[in-house]
């Protein structure tokens, strides 16, 4: 009781607002004990109906429901249509030029690292990822792979192909640090279910039209309804996690603070100041709102993302919660500049795959679904929810269907049985393990914590704009470093900047310099100066400040001399408002 006391009066509520360190960790095993309390007692309650069914069985009738073969055909070509979008250049990097990126930027980690270790004459940093033939070869054949899954082209092959092929792709970028691994993973993780589980090209693919025996097809009983009913609860199960892992990052490094108004507003006026392909400036047109406004921002976004864990089990959460975060991504939009293609895409998918589950021809699929517009199931959780006594014990039984062929209904229970088992062994293997890796904080790609912008964000806040001079050191216009290289990570690039400007000589900076020579020759305008500008504003003291900058320091790089400079506590010039499009908005 009083490790309870103290975890929640204190640790949770007054986290020290970093990412690492004991205090957070703490609290994330405090979490997974948590979670692993819940998951035993969803796993063992039982109601006076449920005695003489398996632990299994009962998790099932009650959470997982039945899916039909339409539902996971279009889990299957969203996903797959998704992890094809990522590809393309208009989103993250054209694979091949990635080799003329600096090699010391190029860090692999994850699997990418591991790869590495084991295979470095095929993975290694100077191999692979130093070839731009090779990784136009990757590239083309993840999109190659995709395309048949997407059209249902021998599934059961190339879906577990794709999904590794698309495990190297994302490592790739993952090695220079210009994508995270958060976006777009979840897609990812729909992939390898069904590359481990099977059943999506029953429907709406060539399987089903030219090898339906290749695709799982035939007779739609009850107990194949059940196998699918799993595999789309796992998908969800992998959706929640996402978003519950997030909320609960920063819940554990940030405790209820990371809702305040002020560390939200900090945040917001950071991104929004951060120079994109953006034109637009939301945030910084509503900074004088009040902070009870950016509290409320805050406090929904991080409680929205908990209570998202809920939506594999809690039939209202179904119906509110996906659509509220669909919300919540449109926001980050306008307030932040970040674009969450693939969940805004999968939010709103999600509801038509229930949709497609309710009406499937079957009447037990069309009413027992378990989708969100099962409102008899939302009104009786809602009851148990408030504590009071359901109107209701047990959902009528799915009416029989006189039509369908006869079965040996002993031979059909158990085969349901055995789905149960099976499924409930499956989905808690993955629930472990991805519990297991958030508990860590672990960034271990393609497995990682989510810990995106959970630690507190201290003002003055800082930010980057960069800036092309011309001879006389005038300003020329914007640059992006997306324009020298598309996988260019700020902070890299930051850090590349000062060793030359401390140690010339260096190896590393020679290397960049060799780089930056060759990549700034193709500039537009042909600047004689690149410089990043690395501004400090603190928005409490004066929120309209002129430039909505303090001071500033000036990272430069000398085309002509092929030199670079750092100038420090400069006054702060004026921000370049227009925004140049680029062949690439870099990696999302």
């Amino acid at each position: 009781l009083f490790a309870l006391a103290w975890m929640v009066l204190i640790v949770l509520p007054l986290g020290d607002g970093k990412k690492d360190g004991s205090k957070q960790q703490t609290a994330r095993y405090f979490v997974c004990l948590s979670m692993l309390f819940i998951a035993a007692w969803l796993a063992r309650h039982q109601t006076d109906t449920d005695i003489g069914k398996s632990r299994s069985r009962v998790f099932q009738d009650r959470y997982v429901g039945r899916a039909s073969a339409r539902s996971l055909a279009l889990m299957r070509m969203i996903a797959s249509f998704l992890l094809y979008i990522f590809t393309l250049p208009v989103v993250s990097a054209p694979l091949a030029e990635t080799a003329n990126a600096p090699r010391f930027m190029c860090k692999p980690t994850g699997i990418g690292r591991l790869l590495a270790d084991l295979l470095p004459a095929f993975f290694g940093r100077d191999a692979l990822l130093a070839s731009a033939t090779s990784l136009d070869l990757l590239q083309r054949c993840t999109r190659i792979l995709l395309v048949a899954v997407f059209l249902g082209f021998f599934t059961r092959i190339t879906a577990p192909l794709a999904a590794l092929l698309w495990l190297i792709y994302g490592s790739v970028l993952r090695a220079y640090n210009a994508w995270r691994g958060h976006s777009f993973i979840s897609s990812w993780w729909t992939l390898v279910v069904f590359a481990w589980r099977g059943g999506a090209a029953e429907a709406w693919s060539l399987d089903a039209i030219f090898f339906p025996q290749l695709a799982g097809g035939g007779t739609n009983t009850k107990s194949k309804a059940q196998y699918r009913g799993w595999t789309r609860f796992m998908v969800t199960l992998v959706l929640a996690n996402n978003y519950c892992m997030a909320g609960l990052s920063k819940f554990c490094a940030s405790g209820i603070a990371w809702g305040f108004g002020i560390n939200l507003k900090a945040k917001l006026m950071q991104t929004a100041l951060t120079q994109t392909s953006f034109g637009f400036y939301l945030s910084l047109g509503l900074r004088h709102f009040p902070l009870i406004f950016w509290s409320f921002l805050g406090f929904c976004g991080l409680y929205g993302e908990i209570a998202m864990g809920l939506i594999p089990f809690v039939s209202w959460a179904k119906l509110i919660f996906p659509v509220a975060m669909w919300g919540m991504h449109i926001g980050i939009i306008l307030l932040q500049h970040i674009v969450f293609v693939d969940l805004l895409t999968t939010l709103a998918a999600w509801y038509v795959w229930h949709h497609l589950d309710k009406l499937d021809t079957d009447n037990w699929s069309r009413l027992y679904a378990g989708g969100p517009w099962d409102w008899r199931q939302v009104s009786h959780d809602a009851q148990l929810t408030l504590g009071f006594r359901p109107t209701y014990a047990k959902l009528p039984a799915p009416p029989e269907d006189d039509t369908e062929a006869p079965v040996d209904k002993a031979a059909e229970n158990e085969s349901e049985e055995r789905n149960a088992r099976s499924g409930a062994k499956r989905t808690f293997a993955l629930f472990i393990f991805f519990l297991a890796v958030w508990t860590q904080g672990a960034e271990w790609y393609p497995w990682n914590a989510f810990r995106m912008f959970a630690d507190w964000t201290p003002y003055p806040v800082s930010y980057e704009r960069y800036v092309a001079l011309d001879a006389n050191r005038q300003h020329l216009r914007n640059f992006y470093l997306h324009e020298l290289n598309p996988v260019l990570n700020r902070k890299r690039m930051l850090d590349a900047m000062t060793l030359c400007a401390e140690r010339p000589n260096d190896f590393n900076c020679q290397d960049y310099l060799d780089f930056m020579q060759k990549s700034s020759a193709n500039l537009d305008n042909h600047p004689s100066y690149l410089v990043v500008e690395s501004r400090s504003w603190d928005f409490v003291r004066n929120i309209d400040k002129v430039n909505f900058c303090d001071e500033m320091t000036m990272y430069m790089y000398d085309v002509k001399n092929n030199a670079v400079s750092v100038l420090e506590n400069q006054p702060c010039t004026p921000i370049d408002w227009h925004t140049w499009l680029v062949g690439s908005f870099g990696t999302i």
